[in-house]
């Protein structure tokens, strides 16, 4: 090997000439191979570093590569986070915005609900003060059943089922059964499929909410359609007037007078909502109820006398005195001579003194085309022009006049047309209540 790389790399001589001197330099083995060496290691370097630049640029856009996927798929699964965080806000402000509109609803309703309420007590008081008044004069006792309270309570242990009545107050067997026990479907409240699940607490509080609102409504709405269908029968029941037209002729102008609890037209009540339509409608038949108790206010439906027996009915009879038959204008109630008469309707006398057969008399203008005239008195406290209050004592009986004893002969004239006193104290007698012997 040695001799080998001797022959190949043998002793040279290198001559350089330069402006006519030469040099030389001998290149022994040594330096050869020395030389050889260095080149490989230096072409091998060289041949090393470019084929590391040029892996190493591979590995870096593969790792670029590499981090743009991640950089990809972390855009994609931020985007998807982001979608989601989106739709949860868009179903949040939803369930937001209905929670906000259920609550709005509930809210109005029970403002509408208090307005219609207080009306109810109103026209309740407004009866029961006419009651009360009815019932003093004559010394009479309003029975608790007159007392009626609107109630809604959970069937059984169900808290979601209710039924509404009417609870007069005396015992169960009073009490009417309004409606039967239902439930609210939820779906009726969540419209919107898209809404985040509303918890269980807050959708049985707007359940309960709205039963509790209904079952009243019915009730109230029950309640005023009897009071009212009584009302108009008690009306009705005189054979005088009819319960629509009195209303009309005793209102004011009906260009001016409107009353009623107060609905706002908002955008917030929905007018075809069909509790809003009950609500309305309840609100109406309470004014009609209010107009109602004014009516009854109007009409001579109380007694003059409260100790009496009817001694000669209205119509045609048999005269006491000639035996032949006649027309009694009037009704005749018997009562011990010197028994307080008393207006049965406010007003202003027109008449007090002898009136030819009649003896003794006093007649009073009740307005509203009413009259009434009480006869055979024996003595007159009140005089002509003189305002009359509810249940004033007017006189006292007596048997002045065409008379056979003492009596009260009581008339009651409308549109100065003469009517039967006894459909009006028989139709008092379904509006209050008794505790005195009513003399048939």
């Amino acid at each position: 090997m040695r001799k080998f790389l001797i022959k190949i790399f043998s002793s040279k001589e290198l001559y350089i000439r330069n402006q006519g001197s030469v040099k030389y330099f001998t290149l022994t083995p040594g330096m050869q191979i020395s030389g050889l060496i260095i080149s490989i290691l230096l072409v091998l370097t060289l041949v090393a570093s470019v084929t590391f630049i040029s892996m190493q640029d591979e590995i870096i856009a593969f790792r670029n590569e590499k981090l743009q996927e991640t950089v990809q798929s972390y855009e994609i699964q931020l985007a998807q986070m982001q979608s989601n965080i989106d739709s949860l806000d868009k179903k949040h402000q939803l369930t937001q915005e209905w929670f906000k509109e259920i609550t709005s609803t509930l809210e109005l309703r029970h403002k509408e609900l208090t307005k219609i309420f207080e009306k109810n007590a109103s026209v309740t008081a407004q009866l029961e003060e006419m009651k009360a008044k009815f019932a003093i004069a004559s010394n009479r006792v309003v029975r608790s059943k007159s007392r009626t309270n609107i109630i809604a309570s959970p069937i059984g242990n169900k808290s979601d089922q209710f039924q509404s009545r009417v609870d007069t107050g005396v015992n169960n067997t009073d009490k009417i059964i309004l409606s039967d026990s239902y439930e609210i479907n939820y779906n009726d409240f969540v419209s919107k499929q898209d809404l985040m699940d509303v918890p269980a607490n807050i959708r049985d509080r707007v359940q309960r909410l709205t039963i509790r609102q209904q079952e009243l409504l019915d009730a109230l709405e029950e309640n005023t359609d009897q009071k009212i269908a009584e009302a108009t029968a008690i009306i009705n029941a005189t054979e005088t007037v009819n319960a629509e037209e009195f209303i009309a002729s005793i209102l004011p102008d009906t260009s001016v007078a409107s009353g009623g609890p107060f609905i706002p037209m908002v955008a917030d009540i929905d007018r075809a909502d069909p509790k809003f339509k009950q609500m309305l409608r309840i609100s109406n038949n309470l004014e009609k109820l209010s107009n109602l108790n004014l009516s009854l206010s109007q009409l001579p439906l109380s007694v003059p006398v409260h100790y009496y027996k009817t001694t000669s009915d209205f119509g045609p009879r048999i005269d006491p005195i000639n035996k032949r038959r006649a027309f009694h204008a009037g009704l005749d109630f018997g009562a011990p001579s010197g028994t307080d008469v008393h207006a049965t309707l406010p007003g202003r006398v027109v008449k007090a003194g002898h009136k030819g057969p009649y003896g003794l008399a006093v007649e009073i203008d009740h307005g509203n085309g009413f009259r009434t005239r009480y006869a055979h008195l024996k003595s007159i406290k009140v005089k002509r022009g003189q305002k009359i209050d509810f249940h004033q004592v007017i006189g006292t009986v007596g048997s002045s006049g065409r008379s056979t004893g003492p009596h009260l002969h009581y008339e009651i004239w409308y549109k100065d047309k003469v009517q039967n006193p006894m459909n009006f104290t028989q139709a008092g007698k379904h509006l209050f209540s008794s505790g005195l012997p009513s003399g048939q």
